[in-house]
């Protein structure tokens, strides 16, 4: 985040999903047949720390019951929730396992949620077991007047923050395939507009931006770049082309 440097890269294949942050690095789920597998990766280097068969050794009993979809687990608040493949709930806290039926409910959530947010445990980890809260709020915010001004040009909530009242909406700035997204933040409690910014093309299978919401800054995936915008400036920090691996400027 400092220099806008790539630190490391590895090659992930389509039966690896990355969890998160637990256990002091990355959490990765592996999809192997009919059994699931975890391994942790080094977040400074990406190197393994933990290997798949390392892991099943060390948590034995997690790996008992855990299910081959990355679908059946959710990290909140340094806490692993799933759904186990005997059909019982757990949660681990990085030591202990233990039956929690609470699991059930964030487990829920989070397919709702992610249904029309996606990536929002991402950016606001912490449990939450009512989504039509967030599903509601949404809603709202598209039926604000200032918002409406651009309900043919496919607005959509990519983000939003219960506790602040904000939300991140995109829309497209004309009616093209090949036209510019807009992102703004939209503050709810005061009815208005904070800021917008054109973060450029999408491509079709995206359909919109991916936004992470982190303590400084916005996170934006828009087609194949990746954009890191100032929360305080809102200026664009850095650009970074996925497919050409380089900075873009």
């Amino acid at each position: 985040m400092q220099t806008g440097e790539k630190q490391w890269s590895k090659y992930s294949s389509s039966k690896e999903t990355l969890i998160g942050n637990f256990l002091g690095g990355l959490l990765i789920h592996h999809r192997d047949g009919e059994y699931g597998s975890l391994s942790l990766l080094d977040i400074h280097t990406g190197k393994e720390k933990l290997s798949k068969k390392e892991f099943a050794k060390k948590h034995k009993q997690l790996i008992d019951v855990l299910n081959n979809g990355s679908h059946n687990i959710v990290l909140l608040q340094n806490i692993l929730y799933l759904e186990g493949v005997d059909g019982k709930f757990y949660r681990f806290d990085g030591n202990k396992l233990m039956e929690d039926n609470k699991a059930e409910k964030y487990l829920s959530t989070m397919f709702f949620i992610e249904s029309d947010i996606p990536g929002y445990f991402a950016s606001h980890n912490q449990p939450l077991e009512n989504y039509e809260e967030v599903r509601e709020f949404s809603s709202l915010v598209l039926t604000e007047p200032s918002i409406q001004t651009y309900k043919n040009l496919e607005p959509a909530v990519l983000d939003v923050d219960l506790q602040q009242q904000t939300a991140i909406v995109s829309y497209r700035q004309m009616k093209r395939e090949s036209a510019d997204r807009v992102v703004l933040l939209y503050d709810m409690k005061n009815h208005r507009i904070m800021w917008e910014e054109n973060i450029g093309v999408v491509n079709t299978e995206q359909k919109n931006p991916g936004v992470r919401t982190l303590e400084n800054y916005y996170a934006i995936q828009a087609g194949d770049e990746f954009l890191l915008l100032d929360k305080d400036t809102k200026k664009e920090m850095f650009r970074y082309h996925l497919r050409w691996n380089r900075p873009v400027r």
